[in-house]
């Protein structure tokens, strides 16, 4: 299912009733779904980070399945911290959500939702974590259109997306500061 775009619209978060239909979609087993793309993935010989809603117990989160050219799947994370009106309804993810780089056929993968690439901690984390390729989740969004809120638009996204590589070149190791510190020492 595709994340909800519909709630980001104008007072979209309150129409309960399309929440309900959600809900009920969602807690219907999606075994089948997902193993037609895991053989559809192995057959393709390919890496996938897979981003979808996913319902657990009483709650929805907003996750992401990395899957090895293999079709298996070798770590699933769901979204650190829900944003927006996604707060209203999709649960927190766990400690081992933070764990988000997956070594893969073409180097260290790794992979945030949304709006955790405006996170400046978990941006870092997944620097620290020695990544080579970042896959960016984010909703299908179309076109801007009137009732379309300026944060969630095509070119706010593109905008997040477009500072995120600076913003991991201007992160410096430990070693490198202390090399740094040690040339300004009076000899």
């Amino acid at each position: 299912m595709a994340r909800m775009r519909w709630a980001f619209l104008k007072f979209g978060f309150l129409d309960i009733p399309v929440h309900g239909r959600v809900l009920a979609q969602l807690a219907r087993a999606r075994f089948r779904e997902m193993n037609h793309i895991r053989a559809a993935v192995k057959k393709a010989g390919i890496f996938v980070v897979l981003g979808y809603s996913k319902r657990y117990q009483g709650s929805l989160y907003i996750s992401q399945s990395f899957i090895d050219e293999n079709g298996d799947i070798v770590h699933h994370r769901r979204k650190i911290k829900p944003t927006h009106v996604e707060r209203g309804f999709r649960g927190e993810g766990q400690a081992g959500s933070l764990k988000r780089v997956i070594k893969s056929l073409v180097g260290n993968t790794g992979a945030l939702n949304c709006w955790e690439h405006t996170q400046a901690l978990l941006q870092y984390y997944e620097y620290a974590q020695d990544v080579d390729i970042h896959i960016a989740s984010w909703p299908l969004i179309f076109n801007t259109c009137p009732e379309m809120q300026y944060h969630i638009s095509n070119e706010m996204c593109g905008g997040c997306c477009d500072t995120y590589m600076p913003t991991a070149r201007s992160m410096v190791s430990l070693d490198y500061i202390q090399d740094l510190l040690s040339s300004f020492q009076p000899k």
